[in-house]
């Protein structure tokens, strides 16, 4: 069976979307599980896998956000697989005066109303390409 756009899907479903919108709407660190698994790609910045909330916060996204001038995800459509939520959307961001939009796709999972599974795919290269690193680091 294929994808179901959020405004059709069930319970779980509906009650997973809703987290996985606050969460890009607020980044409530209570909206994790403690031991949230967190994996981004080895070529986006800091990328690899992570494990536990503490983490994810506190060493993922300063360590993250040390690359970027600016960085914001923008969901577009969010939807239920029957096991979890696949958001579409794009980064904006900077590196200095150098501006990029890069599209995303995310899985996320959630157990007992929490987020407990985020995996991530962009297009690196235009991220890498605006950091100066395309020929070092890519590919």
């Amino acid at each position: 069976m294929g994808a179901v756009m959020f405004e059709a899907m069930t319970d779980p479903g509906v009650d997973t979307v809703k987290v996985v919108r606050r969460w890009y709407e607020t980044k409530d660190p209570d909206l994790l599980d403690p031991n949230i698994y967190w994996e981004v790609l080895s070529t986006f910045p800091e990328g690899g896998a992570y494990c536990g909330r503490d983490v994810v916060i506190k060493q993922f996204f300063p360590r993250l956000m040390s690359h970027f001038t600016t960085l914001i995800a923008i969901p577009r459509e969010h939807y239920w697989n029957g096991s979890g939520v696949v958001t579409l959307g794009r980064y904006e961001g900077s590196v200095g005066e150098e501006r990029f939009v890069a599209e995303f796709a995310h899985l996320w999972r959630a157990t007992g109303g929490r987020l407990s599974l985020f995996k991530q795919i962009t297009d690196t290269a235009v991220i890498q390409k605006v950091r100066g690193q395309m020929d070092r680091d890519c590919c």
